[in-house]
């Protein structure tokens, strides 16, 4: 992913992404190892690990909906995400 696509997601979202994220977007976009995915961003993103597509869904959904500061980044299969916090700054530096 670019920066423009970062960008564009992060205001999409109303997040900052952290400095950890941003750089697995920008070295990887997202991930697929096995089972094991990682939603992400990039112009060949599956729909399905679209960060900006799921945390869209998971906040709309009529279950639980997903708080405005978590962005969920893997799927673990039994309806609960593994999410960033963006409201923390824990050990981030802002350059890269």
């Amino acid at each position: 992913a670019n920066a423009n696509m970062i960008s564009a997601a992060e205001a999409s979202l109303g997040v900052t992404f952290p400095a950890s994220y941003r750089r697995f977007l920008t070295d990887f976009g997202w991930s697929c190892i096995g089972r094991f995915e990682i939603y992400g961003l990039g112009g060949d993103v599956p729909a399905w690990l679209d960060v900006v597509k799921m945390t869209s869904i998971e906040r709309a959904g009529a279950h639980a909906c997903l708080p405005a500061h978590l962005i969920p980044v893997h799927y673990e299969g039994d309806g609960d995400h593994v999410c960033i916090d963006t409201s923390q700054r824990f050990g981030e530096t802002a350059a890269m």
